[in-house]
């Protein structure tokens, strides 16, 4: 028993057979191709799975770096923000897409995955639209005759601290300032508007 196989091999007339069953076995490869290429829910899952994998595979190297130069952030509160994101997103759409797809027939349901997935990975990239980087005074622009880097003559008096951080525009030049005293600003006009500002008429 199990050499069944043996005698098979033996009866067997070599090099015809061999190229006989070779050109059997490109047809059966061939035939198969062409039954994966009509196989349109395993094409759309494919295609939804190749997006999907492309995508995570951008955020999980990318998002973190993008979010902590965008937002000023540390790279453990970036990265933190980041995999929240990703792995809410994650598992919500797939308790969705599984409550959803019971509805629908599984060629409907491979289709709209693909076209989802096309859809998410072409709006990946408005990660790259941002806004003009911040001019802020005392990290990429100098204050005038500054003493420090986070501080000018313009408010030596003011006794301000580099620990707190609420900005303030100057609207007239478009300056962003660490916070209000650093500005050098006297008169409030009211909770967010404030005049006399030394450093900002300076500048």
């Amino acid at each position: 028993p199990g050499t069944e196989w043996i005698r098979e091999l033996r009866g067997r007339k070599g090099a015809p057979k061999l190229a006989d069953d070779g050109i059997e076995h490109s047809r059966r490869f061939k035939a198969n191709i062409r039954s994966l290429l009509s196989n349109f829910p395993f094409l759309f899952t494919q295609l939804g799975q190749a997006a999907d994998t492309l995508i995570v595979i951008g955020v999980g190297a990318f998002l973190p770096k993008a979010v902590e130069t965008m937002f000023l952030l540390t790279s453990s509160d970036a990265s933190f923000m980041a995999g929240a994101c990703v792995v809410v997103g994650a598992a919500g759409g797939t308790c969705l897409g599984g409550a959803i797809s019971r509805k629908w027939s599984p060629l409907t349901c491979a289709r709209n995955a693909a076209i989802c997935s096309t859809v998410a990975f072409a709006l990946s990239f408005s990660l790259f639209i941002h806004c003009s980087p911040v001019q802020l005074v005392g990290t990429s622009l100098a204050y005038p005759a500054a003493a420090a880097p986070a501080t000018g003559a313009c408010n030596g008096l003011c006794n301000c601290s580099t620990q707190v951080y609420r900005p303030y525009c100057d609207s007239a030049s478009g300056h962003t300032y660490p916070s209000v005293c650093l500005a050098g600003c006297t008169m409030s006009v009211s909770k967010t508007s404030f005049t006399n500002c030394s450093c900002a008429s300076s500048m």
